[in-house]
């Protein structure tokens, strides 16, 4: 399903933004046979999960990745107005929280506010054994 499988934390990680997003899609998909699945392949190998620049670089992968699951023209107006309609925001929302990962969860926040991040059941904190 993936470009390249990784050693560590990033095979983790793309193993579970590829599994979110495949898992998302026949929950909001606006195809018309539901039992289709889609998938769309998610590189993180170039990116530095440690930096900004690179969540901020992950986030706009799975934004896109929603978009080529959802069917959805991001070119379209409405659709832009819209944040891409149910089925994005559903797909977005759920990889986001899938993962786990707090620095995308804070990207997520910023770019959708702590409502849709409720909504969501997304949180910037990472748990750990203490907690």
């Amino acid at each position: 399903m993936f470009d390249r499988i990784f050693k560590g934390t990033n095979t983790r990680l793309l193993v579970a933004v590829g599994t979110a997003l495949v898992a998302c899609a026949p929950l909001a998909s606006q195809a018309a046979d539901e039992s289709e699945v889609k998938s769309v392949h998610v590189t993180v190998s170039d990116l530095n999960l440690n930096t900004d620049e690179g969540v901020h670089g992950l986030y706009r992968r799975v934004e896109t990745a929603a978009y080529a699951v959802c069917d959805v023209e991001r070119s379209d107006v409405q659709v832009r107005l819209r944040s891409g309609g149910p089925c994005v925001r559903e797909t977005i929302a759920h990889t986001v929280r899938d993962l786990g990962n707090a620095r995308l969860s804070r990207v997520y926040i910023e770019k959708n506010g702590p409502l849709a991040a409720k909504q969501f059941d997304i949180s910037d904190e990472r748990l750990t054994a203490k907690n």
